[in-house]
């Protein structure tokens, strides 16, 4: 007598959750490689890494690649929260499937906040755009501890660096509308450096950049700065206490029209 309610149950959690896994294309990833594939089995979604898109000259433990799709994943559960489901997250859940990032569930309907609400509309706004930036003045020092929080919410921490340690020598942005005065550069970091923590700093890197695109900022990832161990090490020298670096990003005022999208998300939801 309950099976035709529980069968229409699983049925909608499944189309929330392949919706989830579609929106989670617009996730940002390093390189664009987008480097992550959904597999919808009933009413579980599972992350997995493709390392068919493994840039593996830059990035031979896969770090980079983690990361990316940890950002895919914090971009689904934007999606599921904003659909009225609360998400359940199983990150690593089996140590013999090491390419298996996280299990997803949609969990009970629960009211949608307004913060869900923003969070899902910069999902769709944000952009990535390397150009300088025309601001005219540094970012409030509110929008920065706004950034922190998210990111410690994410159970990473955001740290601001100086150019010099970000750049480095050779990573000079494009030609674009502003002088880059007032650019100013984070340090995503976690305090461990395993897959696991790879993961939640792809999360909380997706989490930041959506709070500063609802704060009217645009940002780039910076990679260059953590690719190589010895940039990392000089980064990571910086904290006190020691943090790993995972990923550095640059931000500023909106400097006005972006270009579109590198390209279009890759249908990697599989049934």
């Amino acid at each position: 007598m309950d099976r035709q309610p529980r069968e229409a149950a699983r049925q909608r959690a499944a189309d929330v959750l392949r919706r989830a896994a579609e929106e989670a294309g617009r996730a940002p990833s390093l390189l664009n490689a987008q480097p992550w594939r959904w597999h919808l089995g009933g009413d579980v979604l599972e992350l997995h890494a493709d390392l068919s898109r493994l840039a593996g000259s830059v990035d031979p433990h896969r770090r980079l690649l983690t990361l990316s799709c940890g950002a895919a994943l914090h971009h689904a559960r934007v999606a599921l929260a904003a659909a009225g489901r609360e998400p359940m997250v199983q990150r690593l859940p089996d140590g013999r499937r090491p390419l298996l990032l996280a299990r997803v569930r949609a969990r009970q309907p629960h009211p949608v906040s307004r913060d869900d609400l923003v969070r899902y509309e910069s999902m769709h706004r944000r952009r990535t755009d390397r150009r300088p930036f025309r601001a005219t003045a540094p970012l409030p020092a509110a929008t920065v501890a706004a950034l922190e929080a998210t990111a410690d919410a994410e159970h990473a921490s955001l740290y601001r660096i100086e150019p010099d340690v970000a750049l480095g020598e050779d990573a000079t942005p494009p030609p674009g509308p502003g002088d880059d005065r007032w650019a100013a550069y984070f340090v995503v970091a976690t305090e461990r450096d395993r897959p696991l923590d790879w993961l939640v700093a792809g999360e909380a890197t997706s989490a930041v950049w959506l709070a500063a695109t609802a704060e009217g900022l645009v940002m780039s990832p910076v990679s260059d700065a953590v690719e190589r161990l010895e940039a990392r090490a000089l980064i990571d020298s910086l904290f006190d206490p020691p943090a790993r670096p995972q990923l550095v990003l640059r931000a500023g005022v909106d400097p006005g029209p972006v270009p579109p999208p590198a390209g279009r998300p890759r249908d990697v939801v599989d049934v």
